[in-house]
């Protein structure tokens, strides 16, 4: 053999040893999921990258099964079924189509990340949207002064609680007949219910900041969760949406809540590819985001016939944009 095919071979044998390495790490996160879901915290930590942690299957397979290494093949296969569980409904075609007459709703989540994001970006994000009620997380009180300032005529209707990072609210088109802000187990991230007069509809809006997970002195999923409760307040009263940034991946055992509740996740009903919100930058540049933690939740007295994931702004954090029909088309609650 010449040294050139000795040292093919060896980069090649080197090259599957790797892939034999994934493939068995992306089995063995399955298998823990499947058995023990985020009550192991490594399962909670790759929860956050599963989609890239399980993407490279399907190209692997493939060129596992051209160089007819049935082994790798099976084991990849497997990582593949994987991906296709947890993500490949976000890959199919959206058959859906707007119906004529129907009431329809625009609505916007936002963690705007005040320290690091533009006002002026915000702004124009917010009034490129054109939502008709935007949930608005990290939300401070001199944003709320030039939203008011800037886009009054177009949201003339505002709450806003609370200041920096635990700031949160709400900016509608529609009268805000009612709100509150509330605690739960976590009392340094809380939460705003208000009651919109959608045209003569009655709607209750909740914009949530549940804690993210701890870190110390391991990764541990977070000890006392929001997430059940404000699923059940929100499925309790007649249409209602729950939007905000949950910290909380879309394969996690806190997603299965909400979805167990009987509610929506409108990108998961009406986007198209994985719709990644996070991170967004960091304090010194733009990043890729790699996992979806901000959300828009309806229940069933709305379909979702188009969502995607806006512009940045300066924050880690993307928007999420949601276009909602009323079930019974034009009948006022």
């Amino acid at each position: 053999m010449s040294p050139s095919s000795l040292f093919l071979n060896l980069i090649s044998g080197a090259l599957w040893a790797l892939i034999d390495l994934y493939a068995a790490g992306a089995l063995i996160y399955l298998v823990l999921k499947l058995a023990a879901g985020d009550r192991l915290w490594p399962v909670a930590v790759l929860n956050n990258l599963a989609g890239p942690l399980l993407l490279p299957s399907l190209p692997l397979l493939a060129l596992a099964a051209w160089q007819a290494r049935w082994a790798e093949a099976a084991a990849l296969g497997l990582g593949a079924l994987g991906f296709i569980w947890l993500f490949g409904d976000l890959f199919l075609p959206r058959l859906g189509r707007p119906r004529a007459g129907a009431t329809r709703l625009r609505v916007m989540s936002f963690n705007m990340l005040s320290t690091w994001s533009s006002t002026e970006a915000v702004l124009d994000e917010i009034r490129q949207v054109d939502a008709d009620v935007v949930g608005l997380v990290e939300f401070p009180r001199a944003r709320a002064e030039a939203i008011a300032a800037q886009l009054g005529e177009v949201y003339p209707h505002q709450v806003q609680y609370r200041d920096g990072i635990p700031g949160v609210g709400l900016v509608s088109k529609y009268p805000i007949v009612e709100a509150e802000n509330f605690e739960l187990s976590y009392a340094k991230l809380t939460h705003v219910r208000a009651v919109v007069d959608a045209g003569g509809r009655r709607l209750t809006v909740f914009v949530a900041h549940p804690p993210p997970p701890a870190f110390m002195p391991i990764y541990t999923p977070r000890g006392a969760s929001d997430i059940a409760e404000l699923a059940r307040r929100t499925t309790s009263d007649g249409p209602a949406l729950l939007m905000g940034d949950f910290n909380t991946a879309d394969v996690s055992d806190d997603y299965r809540i909400l979805r167990r509740a009987g509610l929506v996740d409108a990108f998961r009903a009406a986007g198209l590819g994985f719709g990644w919100t996070w991170p967004a930058r960091n304090w010194r540049r733009r990043m890729r985001p790699l996992v979806r933690i901000d959300y828009i939740w309806h229940t069933r007295h709305f379909t979702a016939t188009r969502a995607w994931v806006g512009a940045r702004t300066g924050s880690d954090h993307l928007p999420v944009i949601a276009e909602l029909e009323w079930k019974d088309g034009n009948k006022k609650e």
